[in-house]
């Protein structure tokens, strides 16, 4: 009822909220975060082996391996000995015996494991290393030839089973080196030798011999040859080229005229007065003559 007396403006009441505005405003109201429960994965205990027990395994293994490269040096020398022994044959003896050839090379290949290449650290397994140590050794000691040194350090197209020294990594062909590198002059070639120091040092002593025995051994057989090529000679050299028949021997210097080195030797000569033939060519000169 209005009251007319009072100067007073009458009270104005709000209304109380709607029921959709008071659901519209719990959902502003973020929810509670739920508590996970935290889960901790123990290990599992494992019973490992006693330490004592891979000390003695370590030993073990550390006497076998020492027991090894104690003896692989002569067992490897003995396998090349045979091996060497059984080429010398004849065909129809290696025919005979082509079981006990294979025997021994593949007995041979089980030790030196020429499939096996050095790991990420340069290095082989030392059991292997020294077996292909003591394979090169006896390799270049039982070297009678120059091919036959070339065959053992390049390897041979006729004894495949037989891996070089550079297949074995023992030797590699010159390159870039380091100052420190040993390196061995072979004939012509020249070669860089891996390993320790006092391995390349010993490779080295035996391919330096080697190589002085052969050049021994190849002086022997031409001064033979010489001698009987000179008892067949008729004339004196000089004569030769006089018009005068006979034989003579020509020796085949091996320094040129511009003192660069060339294949030398001897050859026996034949003269019928007019025209000159070579006959027979010894020394290095004679692959020059039969290339010719």
């Amino acid at each position: 009822m209005e009251n007319k007396y009072s100067d007073n403006k009458p009270l104005e009441y709000k209304p109380f909220a709607t029921l959709g505005n008071i659901i519209a405003t719990e959902e502003l109201k973020p929810a509670p975060a739920s508590v996970k429960p935290i889960v901790v994965k123990l290990p599992s205990i494992k019973k490992l082996e006693s330490l004592d027990a891979k000390m003695a395994n370590a030993v073990r293994q550390a006497t076998e391996q020492q027991q090894y490269l104690n003896q692989i040096g002569n067992y490897i020398a003995d396998l090349v000995a045979q091996l060497i022994r059984l080429d010398s044959m004849s065909r129809m003896e290696k025919e005979a015996l082509a079981d006990s050839i294979q025997e021994y090379e593949h007995e041979l290949i089980v030790h030196l494991a020429p499939q096996v290449q050095s790991g990420k650290n340069g290095r082989l397994p030392l059991s292997i290393w020294k077996a292909r140590v003591a394979y090169a050794e006896a390799m270049i000691v039982s070297a009678t030839k120059r091919d036959s040194l070339f065959a053992a350090i390049e390897g041979s197209k006729f004894h495949k089973n037989l891996p070089g020294l550079i297949q074995l990594g023992v030797m590699e062909r010159v390159g870039q080196v380091a100052k420190a590198a040993v390196i061995v002059q072979v004939f012509t070639e020249t070669y860089k030798l891996n390993g320790s120091r006092d391995e390349a040092m010993r490779l080295k002593e035996l391919l330096e011999t080697a190589v002085k025995r052969i050049k021994a051994v190849n002086s022997a057989y031409y001064a033979e040859l010489k001698a009987v090529l000179s008892k067949n000679a008729t004339i004196d050299p000089r004569h030769i080229y006089t018009g005068i028949k006979g034989s003579a021997v020509l020796d085949v210097p091996t320094v040129n005229d511009a003192g660069q080195r060339v294949p030398g030797g001897s050859m026996q000569v034949e003269s019928n007065g007019e025209n000159i033939k070579v006959v027979v060519a010894i020394g290095y000169f004679q692959r020059v003559m039969q290339d010719l």
